[in-house]
């Protein structure tokens, strides 16, 4: 265990690919998946801002997303 607790981090580059690349392959698990990816469509960065927000609010439950 750490002596201490920084800053949370978040990375996970086993399914890295290009940036400017369109993909159409599966990514994430299925709770967090955006509905490009579910319904196989091509996807890019815009997945990877759905998946950060999926996982924040599963974390801040209470927390009030969007307007």
């Amino acid at each position: 265990m750490p002596e201490s607790i920084g800053e949370p981090v978040l990375c996970d580059f086993g399914n890295a690919v290009y940036g400017t690349k369109i993909n159409d392959d599966d990514a994430y698990p299925d709770i967090y998946r955006c509905p490009e990816v579910m319904l196989h469509l091509p996807w890019s960065y815009s997945a990877d801002i759905w998946n950060v927000g999926a996982m924040v609010s599963g974390h801040f439950p209470r927390a009030k997303i969007g307007p």
